[in-house]
């Protein structure tokens, strides 16, 4: 097994069952733990040196990354490891935090969204991360 270096400045979240630390200060990547964090295991297809900012898995359908620059990362469960997602997110963007909503209506229906806060404004998923619209232009650090 392979451990988490003590070098970096980790952030806690979760895929289902799947513990995940990102490291901000870009030096470490991203790890997961299938057995609360007993063992860890080095992911691939992060962007090296790259602080990774925040991580959140909304619904438990979808794992997202958002990082310093490099944009908005997804990862693809059957190759367990992380691929770009910036389907109609700007260049060079800066990811600072993810939120996602549910709304359930009276008669039945559930409509879902996912947000981004990043230095080029607020987008918003409705297909669960896949493609991505500017709701907002500017410059956020949080969205919830």
């Amino acid at each position: 097994t392979t451990g988490v270096s003590d070098t970096g400045f980790f952030t806690l979240g979760h895929f289902n069952n799947r513990l995940i630390a990102i490291d901000e200060q870009c030096y470490n990547g991203g790890w997961y733990s299938d057995d609360t964090g007993r063992s860890w295991y080095k992911y691939s297809g992060l962007p090296a040196n790259t602080p990774l900012l925040c991580i959140a898995a909304p619904f438990e359908q979808i794992c997202l990354v958002g990082t310093y620059g490099s944009g908005l990362y997804v990862l693809n469960v059957n190759t367990n490891s992380w691929q770009q997602n910036n389907n109609g997110l700007g260049n060079n963007l800066i990811v600072r935090s993810i939120a996602s909503k549910e709304n359930i209506y009276k008669n039945g229906v559930h409509k879902r969204y996912i947000y981004l806060a990043t230095n080029l404004g607020i987008y918003q998923s409705t297909d669960d991360g896949i493609n991505w619209t500017q709701t907002i232009p500017g410059n956020y650090v949080a969205v919830y």
